[in-house]
């Protein structure tokens, strides 16, 4: 599901990971039904998961939150992610 996050540019995605791709950084989520999202993940973008901060713990099949703002170009930058 995506859906505004309070105030300002912020949205937040509640969904499945789909595909983790390491080398660009990048994870598509599926949120709701049909819709997959592709979201950016940047270096300094902290991760929270069990035991870890790292985006290696980032996996297929885990449930995710995410916090995420739109770039100039309309792609999906993550702020926060955390592990369900």
């Amino acid at each position: 599901m995506v859906r505004p996050a309070g105030t300002g540019p912020s949205l937040v995605i509640d969904g499945r990971i789909v595909e983790v791709r390491r080398l660009s950084r990048e994870i598509s989520v599926r949120a709701g039904q049909a819709t997959i999202q592709q979201i950016k993940i940047r270096p300094d973008t902290r991760v929270r998961a069990p035991g870890t901060t790292r985006f290696d713990a980032l996996r297929s099949g885990a449930v995710i939150h995410l916090v995420v703002v739109k770039d100039p170009h309309g792609a999906f930058i993550a702020r926060s992610v955390s592990l369900r």
